[in-house]
């Protein structure tokens, strides 16, 4: 049986998979590379790995919180990127 720290390496996996699938194509050339380096840095991925486990308390899968995560972790990069 998997440890936990197995378990959120498996999901911190699938997020940066996700993350680097991206479709940037429609991204401003100017906004390109700022938006590259911040979500392909890397990093803990702590809002993606807590929406899984929030999918998983409640019966559910975490590969279908993809689309959810992905607009956490989009959000929140906007926000520190290019602040009001």
């Amino acid at each position: 049986m998997p440890g936990f720290r197995d378990m959120i390496e498996e999901r911190q996996g699938f997020v940066e998979k996700s993350m680097e699938s991206l479709d940037l194509s429609e991204v401003h050339q100017l906004l390109k590379l700022p938006t590259q380096y911040a979500i392909l840095d890397g990093g803990k991925r702590l809002r993606p790995i807590i929406c899984m486990l929030s999918a998983e308390a409640l019966h559910g899968d975490y590969r279908e919180t993809e689309k959810a995560f992905l607009a956490l972790e989009l959000i929140h990069n906007a926000r520190a990127c290019y602040p009001l």
